[in-house]
């Protein structure tokens, strides 16, 4: 995901899938969630090369 100021531009695997934009916060922290609406079932999500950095 690349953020600036209000827009946002998502990759997966180095491929573009889509953008958005949100102007509610200003700033902030990062986070990752991982739902399920199904409670018997379990999400497992792994990152090997996550990697946090600010915009030059």
């Amino acid at each position: 995901m690349i953020a600036v100021d209000s827009e946002f531009q998502f990759y997966v695997n180095g491929i573009y899938v889509g953008r958005g934009e949100d102007s509610t916060y200003a700033f902030g922290n990062v986070g990752l969630i991982i739902f399920s609406d199904d409670p018997k079932k379990s999400c497992v999500i792994e990152f090997d090369d996550f990697e946090l950095r600010e915009q030059p």
